[in-house]
């Protein structure tokens, strides 16, 4: 039974990303949340599957104890090791913010990669995917001016991070994908007078990590953007990490399937 682990799950993304994995019967899903006793949303869909398919394991990425702890809990939860870690928790914070987000990112995320790397080494299928975005890509910053330059620094830096770890990894056999998700812009730190009635007529789901920067920018810049479905999002970024091969190792993926500029 293939197994997967989903940081961040309690809502938006995340969520989507367990319940797209959940519904191959074949699959064995462990979704992390920060406070797992409040991530009601994420108990109901697990409650619909049987202990064998599916378990919560409480996991705060900017707590590093809390990190090695949920290994430890996963090791017990997965004899045969795990087969994919796919990360998705990472919050978009204003400037003041940024040097926290940074340490989030490079960091949590690689006492993360550690805290599991015994655990993905035990698996059959040795994959490390991790959710960043088109606008952490180098080459294309050019490109969006003024669009959200802490959260762009630290997506990059992820990139990097990944990167790295990717390049040393494949010489194991063990692959490595940056996925953007695309442009969902959700409802994290927008007012939800401002936005909530405009974005969900539009059908976009009130919930993420993204921030009011963004909204703002794409209404100013580039109002024709089109906008991707959380369904349609967690479906192409659950196909990524299903058929990716260590052939295609290192790779920076949009959620269709197509590869961006690092």
């Amino acid at each position: 039974m293939p197994s997967y682990l989903v940081t961040g799950s309690s809502r938006g993304l995340g969520l989507a990303y367990v319940e797209e994995l959940l519904k191959n019967p074949d699959n064995y899903v462990i979704a992390t949340a920060r406070n797992p006793s409040k991530a009601t949303e994420l108990q109901t869909l697990i409650s619909k599957h049987p202990k064998e398919r599916a378990a919560i394991v409480q996991l705060d990425l900017a707590d590093v104890k809390s990190i090695e702890k949920a290994a430890e809990e996963a090791t017990k939860l997965l004899p045969e090791g795990l087969d994919c870690l796919l990360g998705n928790a990472g919050v978009s914070e204003q400037p003041t913010q940024s040097f926290e987000n940074l340490n989030l990112e490079i960091i949590n995320n690689t006492v993360l990669i550690r805290s599991f790397l015994p655990l993905i080494r035990k698996g059959k299928a040795g994959k490390f995917a991790f959710i960043s975005s088109v606008i952490g890509s180098v080459e294309l910053a050019a490109t969006m001016p003024m669009l959200a330059d802490a959260y762009s620094v630290s997506r990059a830096a992820l990139n990097m991070l990944i990167r790295k770890w990717g390049a040393a990894l494949k010489f194991e056999g063990i692959a490595t994908a940056v996925i953007h998700p695309g442009m969902i812009i959700l409802l994290f730190c927008c007012p939800p007078s401002r936005y909530d009635e405009h974005l969900i007529a539009l059908g976009w789901v009130p919930a993420t990590d993204i921030g009011n920067t963004i909204v703002e920018w794409v209404e100013k810049y580039a109002p024709n953007l089109p906008r991707v479905p959380v369904a349609e999002s967690a479906a192409g970024v659950v196909k990524i990490i299903g058929t990716l091969t260590i052939e295609e190792t290192n790779s920076f993926f949009s959620y269709d399937g197509s590869k961006l500029p690092w």
